[in-house]
């Protein structure tokens, strides 16, 4: 019966968290970029890589984030890639556990903000 398939099925958030824990994050700082277009190149020259899930850049830091097969692509494989379509690029160091980031945009000491603004700057008053 198909009620019965059911009490089989797994939750989706099981299957996605599964999903996850199989990817690998990369990000590389790129040298040589001017316009959007540059960034579009190093794009396609990284989805070109095989093992490459999904590629998001950030002009405005010159950034690129790579989510791969762990280990394949290696972060040395992309990095030709991108020297390949004319530009430059290093690896970035990522910290953290589910949410990776780039410690060196991070403020260790805190900052200077109070709690007033952190509510102001999600809309509480």
């Amino acid at each position: 019966a198909p009620d019965e398939l059911a009490t089989y099925a797994p939750a989706p958030a099981l299957v996605a968290a599964k999903e996850d824990s199989a990817v690998a994050e990369t990000a590389l700082e790129v040298t040589g970029t001017a316009t959007e277009a540059d960034f579009a190149k190093v794009e396609g020259a990284l989805r070109a890589l095989s093992g490459v899930i999904s590629v998001s850049s950030e002009p405005a830091r010159n950034s690129v984030k790579v989510k791969a097969s762990p280990g394949f692509p290696t972060a040395s494989a992309m990095i030709e890639a991108i020297n390949f379509v004319g530009f430059s690029a290093a690896e970035k160091r990522l910290a953290g556990g589910v949410f990776k980031f780039d410690p060196s945009e991070v403020d260790v000491e805190g900052g200077s903000a109070t709690a007033d603004d952190f509510l102001d700057a999600f809309g509480f008053q």
